[in-house]
């Protein structure tokens, strides 16, 4: 569920918005595994751990097991300028949104995603934190932008995925773009059988969830693109391998 995209998925939601939601989601059978906050952690913030907070208030009251931040900044291309990002900002802040979220039986999960998209970068945030209910969301693709392979991915934060984030793509032709072409599944040349295969090796009881960013990424956009034909698509294609 995505934090703030709609009236019902805001943090002022009323208290009788949040009743009619959990009621929607108990008649439908409906699990919301996660929220997906806007939050990007680049330093220590305390406006952004107000924010958190909330979250771990709504969560509580809907259910989710996890709330997704990321770390680091987003950039379009390699060669753009950006500070560097505050570690130690960064680790203390995860230390205290994780203590805070632990009282409420909550997760805090980083995806990878910008500088922090391997897990050479994340495994470096787990053991300086030292949290038990700090998880990771395996976005596929970003490691794999960054030149780590799957097998490095897993080896340093397979104990921690608690999330898939599922996609295809291939890399762009200009060689500074830093996210990869988005395509359907099974027409770009992510591993995605295999990753699923090395997931269910290792046991993975969480979700696979299909990310479909058509209101970022014009590539995925247009007739055939619509969720209306992807997500069943998504279920055939995850039937088959």
């Amino acid at each position: 569920m995505r934090l703030g995209l709609n009236e019902w998925s805001g943090l002022e939601m009323t208290p009788e918005q949040v009743a009619g939601v959990q009621t929607l989601l108990k008649q439908h059978g409906v699990i919301v595994c996660n929220f997906g906050t806007s939050i990007v952690v680049k330093d220590y913030d305390a406006g952004q751990m107000q924010q958190i907070l909330q979250c771990i208030s709504l969560a509580r009251q809907l259910g989710a097991k996890g709330l997704r931040i990321m770390l680091g900044t987003y950039k379009i291309r390699y060669s753009e300028a950006a500070a560097a990002a505050d570690q130690g900002g960064i680790q203390r802040w995860l230390r205290e949104a994780c203590a805070a979220a632990a009282k409420a039986d909550v997760e805090i999960w980083i995806e990878t995603h910008n500088e922090f998209a391997t897990g050479a970068a994340l495994r470096k945030v787990l053991d300086a934190v030292k949290a038990p209910n700090l998880k990771v969301i395996w976005d596929i693709i970003h490691p794999l932008e960054l030149k780590e392979s799957i097998e490095d991915t897993l080896a340093l934060i397979g104990h921690e995925i608690a999330h898939l984030h599922l996609k295809d793509g291939k890399p762009w032709e200009d060689p500074d773009l830093a996210n990869w072409h988005y395509t359907k599944l099974g027409e770009g040349i992510l591993p995605i059988a295999k990753i699923v295969r090395l997931m269910q090796q290792r046991n993975y009881p969480g979700f696979y969830s299909l990310e479909w960013e058509s209101m970022w990424r014009p590539e995925i956009r247009g007739e055939g693109f619509e969720g209306e034909v992807v997500i069943p698509d998504f279920a055939s294609y995850m039937r088959k391998i």
